[in-house]
């Protein structure tokens, strides 16, 4: 199995993968990876880009900052969310 998510089909995209890869601290955002720690109306501006230049990973619930002391993984209430 290929340890990265954007040559993971959908069926191996597990929680425990997402996990292990915003446990990190090296897997900084690139052009094909964006962190947000929660939905906005920003969020659609990423979609918008990604699938306009290289396509890409947007993980929600995770804190692009990466410094001691600061939980990387915040999650996200699901429900509000959706709706």
């Amino acid at each position: 199995m290929n340890n990265s998510l954007f040559a993971a089909s959908a069926a191996d995209l597990t929680i425990e993968r997402i996990r292990a890869l915003a446990s990190r601290l090296d897997q900084v955002e690139s052009l094909t990876l964006e962190y947000k720690s929660e939905y906005s109306s920003g969020l659609v501006q990423t979609i918008a880009a990604m699938a306009n230049t290289y396509g890409g990973v947007i993980l929600v619930g995770i804190n692009d900052k990466v410094e001691p002391g600061i939980e990387r993984i915040v999650g996200v209430h699901a429900q509000p969310t959706i709706d």
